[in-house]
């Protein structure tokens, strides 16, 4: 009998396993089998485990569980103090497992004294003579491999497929050859008990695997074992002397699917390409060509061949690709002769060795690189250079191609020169080093290139350029009032129109696109293509009209000897234009004109003669009322009797009646404003009325045939789908006038609504006129197609500055008065700013600025308030406005003094609130705003010129920015900064205009590090406009996103 002691089970255990157990003894064990050497029970655990405790034929206690962690676990632990709490348990569990019972099916104990000591004596002798047999039995590890996934759970990576090892002990008796392996048990117990017929290989195994081995209270139990790539190489190198190594097949733990397996020495791997009748196969290959099975993920490389062979590779091969490799093995017979294969492979021995059949290798080539340089387009005119190289006219970027070789012609395979490729970048870049070149270096480079260098263009899709010279042959066809252009373009034996190149878009890029090539247009060539793109119409074709005639001279390849009379004539006139005759002394002008003004006049005479419309766009205050005057008064006296209709705006109607009374006083004048209104049927000569009513009575005002139509501050009619320009185009005229001193305020389209009102036609579509001259003006600055257009409405636009032809007018002072907010005020305004800065922008970057100009208006209009005065924002706002405290001392000190001032706001509720504080302080003053009647207004104007008292006129921008004299003033004040310079000008000339004898100053009210700040460094973007395309200089731009991002930051 070999007796059961409770340290036998816990000897291996932690102390805290054993700590648990006790929690497990009577309530939750079952015991379920009872006999001489086993006790079976179910333990309660998360789950109902069956745990088992029994004696082998040598005495030994052997125990087991199903518990994830396996005996010994607290379970067992549990069990076996149970079995030493009751004796008859021991007793049972120390006897041995052939002792049979009696008395029925579960038997009893014989208890008879002489049975029992007669058996105890024969248990000893059993036992002695087992010990001697147990000392004839030999024992010895065995260890069996598996792929992680297969073996277990424990101590691997789930990502990575690798090995995994368990440990056991095989015995047999001295002599036999086969042997009993028991079951596996844990690496790190069999390393703790180190057991006597443990190797010293085996210890070293043991070691490595212990160490693999996180440790928690249970790792005891851990029968499987990941081996990591770290312990992989010393580990195989072990097994090798190992004897008893299998590898399982199956579910672990099924001893019948293990097989013995054979640990190679460690050796290089490569891939044979050899043919069969399916195509192609990479044979991996050691010594001799093997089946590979599994690719384990180890670095260096481990494989497990078919033949149950764990094979060590000493190359560094990546795992995934061989594995790809391997399941993708076959190449069809299609790809034989495909260079990509052979390129595939070429670049696969960077990873792999290969090894490749003589044939294949034969079509490896050296390859020679053609240069090429690739243009990609960042705008119109500017342009990316990139140097490629070509192989077999393959392209490649030399810095970021970083493969060897490429498909060559008829199957080969052309390995790159490297050198040659960077002798061509480097050449390229030391003479064209820029990161963008502009057309002077393409012209440069196309030149200084050698030939063998192409040229592609990366626009829409990437074509080759060619070089080629063009031939270009141009004619001319022409009637009384029509003009054609054609012509053909002859490049490399292809012919194109020139409605076919003006598409290709020949005016305003110099490589075009043409039936799938593109082409370089040369300098002088494409120069040509400018002018006549811009009069192209959307099919290509050039048809002018005669108003067009400031183009000709500029058409060099016009033959002008073949051109219409009509048009001779016309560009005799024009080419005199600088030289109009002076008029006599026009009679019937009660009125001295200046020199500048009969000149004038003579340019509106000289427009009549030519049957053309034409804009005087005098600066405001030179007298263009009375230059229209005399015009005016000099045809009604060489045709005996006029009709003529002027529109102004409703504000300046009375001021026209007044100067026509006053220089010619022989008119018959009717006004057509106001209700009634009805237009005379007899003695119609000058009808004076407004943009407001000619929108209502249009149908009306066209049933006239009228001489003259004469738009005053015709910029009213500058956005070309209003209704009011709709209207100025509608009514029927035999000659048109503009008079207005800013032709331009914002944009060329404005001015395009004027002529095309005056000479219809003249500049194209509205559409035509965008694409082909405003968006290159406007948004690229093309100097070229601003000259083009200059040169275009030249004959149809008279301007002079007051600089230019008033000498003698007294001087104008222009002086910014920047004032700081107070602290409440600027409390007021930093928080709107903030508020309305992170709503807009964030608007406009969901939707863009176009999307957004209402929320854009608003929040630009509330800031501007708030630097007036903060209850225009918030009417119970007690902020406190820096400004009017400062208006009020200005004006009071310059009343004092006696003098007459003119102030200037756009916010009628803000001049409301200037005339309370007015009132307050007793200063002097009158107002006029869109809602002053016709009749007063003319009244406070009168007495604002006549009275000899100081006062203080406030005026509304709008309504008295225009039309009316004020000379009586000697300063303005603009209260308020406006976006556009020109209005703000015309309201200050006002006063600064013929007939003022004093100095005059000038007084702009800006809020410092506001948004009036920014407004004045925006208002100078737009001053050179007008001069740009009137008389030279600068052009402006419209707001932007950038713009607002500088308005609210």
């Amino acid at each position: 009998m070999v007796k059961f002691e409770l340290r036998d089970i816990t000897r291996t255990v932690p102390h805290q396993i054993v700590q648990r157990a006790y929690g497990y003894v009577l309530h939750k064990i079952q015991i379920v089998r009872k006999e001489p050497g086993l006790i079976a029970a179910k333990v309660r655990g998360t789950e109902l485990y069956d745990t088992i405790i029994s004696q082998n034929d040598y005495g030994e206690y052997i125990q087991s569980c199903t518990c994830p962690y396996g005996a010994p676990c607290k379970h067992t632990v549990a069990l076996a103090m149970q079995i030493t709490t009751q004796s008859y348990l021991q007793r049972l569990i120390e006897m041995s497992p052939e002792t049979v019972f009696t008395h029925g099916k579960q038997g009893t104990l014989l208890s008879n004294s002489w049975l029992s000591t007669i058996t105890d004596e024969m248990n000893k002798l059993e036992g002695e003579v087992r010990s001697k047999q147990s000392s004839k039995i030999e024992k010895q590890l065995y260890y069996v491999l598996a792929e992680n996934e297969a073996m277990g759970e424990r101590y691997y990576d789930p990502k990575k497929i690798q090995l995994a090892i368990e440990v056991g002990t095989a015995e047999r008796k001295i002599g036999q050859e086969g042997w009993t392996y028991n079951g596996t048990r844990s690496p790190r117990a069999l390393f703790n008990s180190k057991s006597k017929y443990f190797t010293e290989i085996d210890k070293k195994i043991l070691a490595i695997l212990s160490s693999l081995i996180h440790g928690g209270y249970s790792a005891l139990s851990w029968q499987s074992v990941g081996i990591d790539e770290f312990a992989i190489t010393e580990l195989l190198k072990y097994l090798q002397e190992c004897s008893l190594v299998f590898w399982q097949m199956g579910k672990i733990g099924r001893s019948e699917q293990r097989v013995p397996i054979k640990l190679a020495m460690p050796t290089t791997l490569a891939l044979e390409l050899s043919e069969n009748e399916n195509g192609w196969k990479l044979i991996p290959k050691t010594s001799e060509p093997i089946r590979i099975k599994t690719v384990f993920d180890y670095e260096p490389l481990v494989v497990l061949s078919e033949a149950n062979e764990i094979i060590p590779v000493t190359n560094r091969i990546p795992s995934n690709l061989l594995r790809t490799i391997l399941m993708q093995n076959t190449i069809p017979t299609s790809l034989a002769n495909d260079p990509r294969m052979l390129e595939t492979l070429l670049k696969m021995q960077k990873y792999i060795p290969i090894i490749l059949p003589p044939e294949l290798l034969a079509k490896i080539q050296i390859g020679t690189p053609t240069p090429q340089l690739l243009l990609s387009a960042v705008t119109k005119s500017s342009w990316h250079p990139t140097v490629k190289v070509t192989y077999a006219k393959q392209s490649i970027d030399p810095s970021l191609d970083t493969s060897q070789y490429v498909a060559g012609e008829g199957g080969s395979i052309w390995e790159r020169d490297r050198d040659v490729e960077q002798g061509f970048v480097q050449d390229f870049l030391s003479k064209y080093p820029q990161e963008i070149i502009d057309w002077e270096e393409i012209n440069r480079l196309v030149v200084e290139l050698p030939s063998e260098w192409e040229i592609l263009i990366e626009k829409e899709e990437i074509t080759k350029v060619g070089r080629e010279a063009m031939e270009a042959k141009f004619e001319n066809a022409s009637g009384i009032n029509w003009l054609d252009i054609t012509g053909e373009i002859k490049i490399d034996e292809e012919k194109y129109s020139l409605a076919e190149m003006i598409l290709a878009g020949a005016g305003s890029e110099r490589i075009v696109t043409l039936r799938g090539k593109s082409h370089l247009i040369d300098e002088s060539l494409f120069k040509q293509f400018q002018k006549l793109s811009t009069l192209a119409d959307k099919s290509g074709v050039i048809k002018l009209n005669r108003t067009q005639i400031g183009i000709v001279d500029d058409l060099e390849m016009l033959d002008v000897s073949k051109l219409h009379s009509s048009w001779q004539k016309t560009l005799k006139a024009v080419r005199e234009f600088d030289g109009i005759k002076k008029l006599p002394k026009i009679k019937g002008v009660v009125a001295k004109l200046r020199p500048y003004q009969v000149h004038g006049v003579s340019f509106l005479n000289y427009l009549r003669e030519l049957d053309f419309g034409g804009i005087l766009a005098d600066d405001m205050g030179l007298g263009k009322t009375v230059q229209a005057i005399a015009m005016l008064t000099k045809y009604k006296a060489e045709n005996g009797k006029m009709k003529v209709l002027i529109v102004s705006p409703t504000s300046v109607v009375a001021n026209w009646e007044s100067e026509l009374k006053k220089f010619t006083p022989q008119m018959k004048i009717s006004t057509y404003v106001g209700t009634p209104r009805i237009l005379p049927k007899k003695n119609l000569e000058i009808v004076l009325s407004s943009y407001a009513i000619i929108r209502r009575d249009v149908d009306t005002l066209k049933t006239i045939k009228w001489d003259y139509l004469i738009l005053d501050e015709a910029q009213y009619t500058k956005n070309f789908v209003s209704q009011t320009a709709r209207a100025a185009r509608a009514i029927h005229a035999k000659h048109r006038l503009c008079l207005t001193g800013t032709p331009i305020e914002n944009n060329l389209s404005e001015l395009y609504s004027q002529l095309e009102f005056l000479n219809p036609g003249m500049l194209g579509t509205i559409e035509e006129f965008r694409k082909n001259i405003a968006i290159p003006v406007e948004k690229r600055q093309d100097a070229q197609v601003s000259l083009h257009l200059q040169k275009l409405i030249k004959p149809f636009i008279l301007r002079r500055t007051k600089d230019q032809v008033l000498t003698e007018l007294p001087a104008k002072t222009e002086q910014v008065m920047t004032l700081e907010m107070g602290t409440k005020q600027k409390e007021f305004y930093e928080t709107l700013r903030q508020y309305y800065q992170a709503r807009i922008l964030k608007l406009v970057d969901e939707q863009g600025v176009g999307r957004s100009q209402f929320q854009i208006l608003e929040a630009l209009l509330r800031l501007r308030q708030t630097c007036c005065d903060p209850r225009l924002v918030k009417p119970r706002e007690h902020a406190g406005s820096v400004k009017l405290d400062e208006i009020v001392r200005v004006c009071g000190e310059l009343i004092s003094e006696g003098h007459k001032v003119l102030l200037f706001s756009q916010f009628t509720t803000m001049i409301a609130l200037i005339e309370k504080e007015f009132k307050k302080n007793k200063i002097k003053f009158q107002t006029l705003t869109g809602q002053t009647k016709v009749t007063e207004r003319t009244k406070l104007i009168e007495n604002f010129q006549t009275t000899d008292e100081p006062l203080v006129f406030l005026l509304s921008l709008k309504a008295g920015g225009i039309g009316i004299n004020l000379t009586a003033a000697d300063y303005v004040i603009h209260y308020d900064p406006w976006w556009n310079p020109a209005v703000e000008t015309q309201a200050t000339d006002r006063a600064h205009r013929i007939g003022q004898k004093k100095a005059v100053t000038v007084y702009k009210m800006v809020v410092k590090d506001s948004i009036e700040e920014k407004i004045l460094s925006l208002q100078q973007k737009k001053k050179d406009l007008i001069d740009r395309v009137i008389v030279g200089g600068k052009v402006g731009k419209e707001l932007s996103l950038a713009d607002l991002e500088y308005l609210l930051g």
